[in-house]
């Protein structure tokens, strides 16, 4: 049947591994929408793609926006094609509501490899279609929740953010998946170590604190994967439990839930710094925590004090004290500054510190300034 050739867009998606392990690839799904429009005559105006995107998530970005425009009151088009209803939606829910907006707009849907007629019978057969679809997703992932626990048990790496100071190589390949494990990343763990030595006994035998230290390995130029430290990072690093040699893996459980702590599967994986190391730190920092010793927001002399922010146009972060002097000059510094150092400065447009106004109470503001 040749159809007459109003317009048509077509939608491809490429789910991820926790819902379908058989995917028809992005090129393969526009090949067959493309031959099956090419056979019918139909010209295709715009096409919508979502690679790594799970059929069962409610909302989708360019799902989202191709189902609002073509329900828009101007009707910029008459037919949707794709590959198959498991492409559209693999949540009942949402198959149902898109198909009820579109038919509203007039908007036909058409699976290439699903020959359903346009009536009473082809809807219930969309709907049976779609109830398949979402039982296969949720028993998938049911599946690959056992998977992953099962990997973690074995010792396995199950992905994600590789801990700084450590590298992911593939193990075992099992099938068509290869199974990893984290590695030393020397480099990185030599940074590492150097955190907790300074956060232990500092350059001089005394503790130093996490934007201290931030603003110490960006003057020395030390970098996180390229990037400046700041005072988060140092703070990550001295709470992430790795490097003690071992970790807790929380990966759900195949209805969903995830575990309590004390039911997290321990994996082992190199140790970077020594246990007591670790637990003089944990000490250190305790001792320093807000529920301890208050922070300074909450009994700061400081007048502006959690109000004041850098001026500059590209910085914008909040004001902190310092002094000069001996105590004799007060002065409101840009927290960028004082918690990235001078190198993170400089490389923002060679930004440097200039006083630029006079405040109450004697304290002079300073801020960021583009100064070649």
């Amino acid at each position: 049947m040749r159809w007459p050739r109003p317009l048509r867009w077509r939608y491809a998606r490429v789910s991820n591994d926790d819902e379908d392990g058989n995917n028809a690839s992005s090129v393969a799904q526009h090949a067959a929408c493309r031959a099956w429009c090419g056979k019918h005559g139909v010209e295709v105006v715009e096409e919508f793609e979502e690679l790594n995107v799970s059929g069962r998530k409610l909302k989708r970005r360019e799902f989202d926006r191709m189902i609002a425009q073509a329900t828009a009151a101007s009707r910029p088009v008459q037919m949707i094609v794709m590959y198959a209803l498991s492409r559209f939606a693999r949540r009942l829910l949402t198959q149902m509501t898109a198909e009820h907006k579109l038919d509203g707009a007039g908007v036909r849907l058409i699976s290439v490899i699903e020959d359903i007629a346009d009536d009473s019978n082809g809807r219930f057969m969309r709907g049976m279609i779609g109830l398949v679809n979402e039982k296969y997703a949720n028993d998938a992932s049911i599946f690959t929740a056992r998977d992953r626990r099962g990997n973690a048990a074995n010792g396995y790496w199950n992905g994600g953010p590789v801990p700084f100071g450590y590298e992911s190589r593939v193990v075992v390949t099992d099938g068509r998946k290869g199974r990893k494990k984290l590695f030393t990343a020397e480099n990185g763990a030599a940074v590492v170590r150097l955190i907790y030595d300074l956060t232990d006994v500092g350059l001089t035998g005394w503790p130093m604190g996490t934007r201290a230290i931030a603003a110490h390995l960006n003057a020395n130029g030390y970098t996180l994967r390229g990037k400046p430290f700041y005072h988060s990072n140092v703070d990550g690093i001295l709470t992430r439990q790795h490097y003690g040699g071992f970790y807790r893996d929380r990966t759900m459980d195949a209805k969903g839930n995830k575990p309590a702590e004390a039911e997290a599967i321990v994996v082992t994986c190199p140790q970077i710094v020594a246990p007591d190391q670790i637990a003089r730190v944990a000490a250190i920092r305790a001792g320093a925590a807000p529920s301890v010793t208050l922070p300074r927001i909450t009994n700061s002399p400081v007048l502006l004090g959690g109000i004041s922010t850098c001026g500059h146009s590209e910085c914008g972060s909040g004001m902190v004290l310092r002094t000069g002097k001996g105590g004799a000059y007060r002065y409101y510094v840009c927290n960028r500054k004082a918690t990235a150092g001078q190198q993170v400065a400089r490389a923002r447009r060679s930004a440097k510190m200039r006083s630029t106004a006079s405040c109450s109470r004697g304290y002079s503001v300073a801020s960021c300034s583009p100064n070649g």
